[in-house]
């Protein structure tokens, strides 16, 4: 292989793939993907997460499908990123108030059993990072469900010390009362670093 140098600017040149190489890297041969040279900036993700609730009445300050898992939230283990937008899907139109916890480790010292009062281990609320309040006025309501999309939700941090797994408790100071155990589903819009 020869090595020619440039000066100036190239216009109009024709290299193969094989052609271009930088040092003891084939360019040609870089795959797309995950692969970054450098850094670069974060992508785009959402993660969605259907509790399993209860089809019937909830009391104020009960669980809502116990502890959830945000899989694949940061791109590679021990990733960061941050949580920037939340819909809240209701198939029963219940428009119920939300409280939503957002943990960066699971949160596995306490009991957040769906159907039963939320009580946040002292272990577990170091891992806590910011909570998003779903309100009654967020809600829009359809024919035979409604959506929310919460007015005031400040963006989320996150670094993970390992895995890419965020985890999140719902808490309801209301009292909703849910048809079917699949009448509730969460969407976070991610951007992954």
């Amino acid at each position: 292989m020869s090595t020619v140098k440039f000066s100036g600017s190239l216009t109009n040149v024709d290299l193969d793939a094989g052609d271009v190489n930088i040092g003891n890297v084939d360019v040609a041969s870089v795959a797309a993907g995950e692969t970054h040279i450098g850094e670069v900036g974060g992508n785009t993700t959402t993660v969605t997460v259907s509790p399993t609730v209860t089809a019937g009445a909830y009391h104020a300050n009960d669980c809502i499908g116990g502890k959830l898992t945000l899989a694949n939230a940061a791109r590679a283990a021990a990733g960061s990123g941050l949580i920037y937008t939340l819909t809240v899907q209701d198939l029963a139109a219940q428009n119920a108030i939300l409280e939503i916890y957002i943990f960066n480790a699971d949160p596995s010292n306490g009991t957040y059993t769906d159907n039963g009062a939320v009580d946040i281990h002292d272990t577990d609320m170091g891992y806590c990072i910011g909570r998003i309040d779903v309100a009654t006025s967020d809600y829009k309501s359809l024919a035979d469900n409604s959506m929310a999309f919460p007015k005031d939700m400040r963006a989320i941090p996150f670094k993970l010390a390992s895995g890419t797994s965020l985890y999140a408790i719902i808490r309801t100071t209301g009292t909703p009362t849910y048809a079917a155990t699949s009448d509730l589903k969460l969407v976070f819009g991610i951007l992954r670093d």
